[in-house]
């Protein structure tokens, strides 16, 4: 859910997008271009054909939370050699995107596809140029890193007000942080929690069909960048499989996507944006939970490693009267 501050920015950049799609007399293909330019009125995304590199600004005021991110698809860099041609598409499921193929001599074609909804969706694959089947085995969508030139932005200094989140599942708890200094599988989320002017960027896979995300962040004093008052992390948000992809000599093969949310402020929120966006993209329902606090015992007893006294019915009183010393029962009942 984007703040009500938002919502005549919304309006707005739908005008705006609307005008930029239909009323542009350019060529859907765009060869040579110096920089591609997509935006939405919310965001701007801006594509560096002659570095290979992408920047990310907020549109209301400019911020800068991604720049000079390179793509890197297997062993093969976005910044190595590579001539990019440019497409403007409109995606079936809603937004404007831009489709950029990168070709150089003895090597498969690069393909990204960056799409504004009004997230940054960003699917990265290749054409196999070659005449052998290629292994598709990792990615890195985002590859932002100050010692390239690149990184992200997230408030003025990340050593101050700073929090990172990271998102695991099964058994791995997901961890808060004041360092920014993380990696997590699925998605990690940044905030800088100066009030009012909150910022948070999410970073992670919104679908895991083929393959699995990873995400990380440091930030490093020594090296970060300093840009318009605001110091560097680095980042970068990997896709892969272990076993891989069969790529075969002319066919074109996008993984699953990377998801980035620079617009949503509210930490929580823009994590529950993610949520109902990842459901979307999954084609999943969720559980529509009651006001209690759902808790399994077993895992209660699987974390303790002990007897399993945690997961019978004395043990879910003695729980309950942990969950109320720990604080947690002021937000919902255990």
């Amino acid at each position: 859910m984007v703040p009500a501050r938002y919502s005549a920015a919304r309006g707005a950049g739908f005008l705006l997008a609307a005008a930029l799609l239909f009323s542009t007399t350019l060529p859907a293909e765009e060869a040579d271009m110096r920089i591609a330019t997509l935006s939405d009125g919310l965001s701007q995304l801006q594509f560096d054909c002659e570095k290979g590199v992408y920047s990310l600004r907020r549109a209301s005021d400019g911020r800068i939370f991604v720049w000079r991110s390179a793509l890197r698809v297997g062993e093969w860099d976005s910044r190595r050699g590579y001539r990019f041609t440019v497409t403007r598409e409109q995606q079936p499921e809603g937004g404007p995107s831009l489709r950029i193929v990168g070709r150089r001599v003895g090597a498969p074609a690069l393909v990204v596809v960056f799409t504004l909804r009004p997230f940054l969706l960003i699917r990265a694959g290749i054409i196999n140029t070659t005449t052998q089947p290629i292994r598709l085995r990792e990615l890195h969508p985002v590859w932002a890193r100050a010692a390239q030139g690149g990184g992200l932005f997230v408030g003025p200094d990340p050593e101050k007000d700073h929090r990172a989140l990271t998102g695991e599942g099964d058994f791995v708890c997901p961890a808060l942080s004041r360092r920014i200094d993380a990696e997590s599988a699925n998605l990690l989320s940044v905030t800088w929690l100066d009030e009012p002017d909150v910022e948070t960027l999410v970073l992670g896979g919104l679908s895991t069909f083929d393959f699995q995300h990873r995400a990380a962040v440091e930030y490093t004093r020594a090296t970060c960048l300093k840009k318009d008052g605001r110091k560097s992390i680095d980042g970068w948000v990997r896709v892969f499989d272990r076993t891989g992809r069969r790529v075969d000599p002319d066919e074109e093969y996008l993984a699953d996507p990377v998801y980035v949310d620079c617009l949503e402020r509210d930490p929580y929120h823009s994590l529950e944006a993610y949520a109902r966006r990842v459901a979307e993209a999954m084609n999943v329902r969720l559980a529509n939970y009651n006001d209690y606090i759902p808790e399994c015992l077993w895992y209660v007893w699987a974390w303790q490693r002990g007897g399993r006294m945690a997961n019978t019915s004395t043990g879910a009183v003695a729980e309950a009267a942990r969950m109320i010393d720990s604080g947690i029962a002021r937000y919902a009942p255990p």
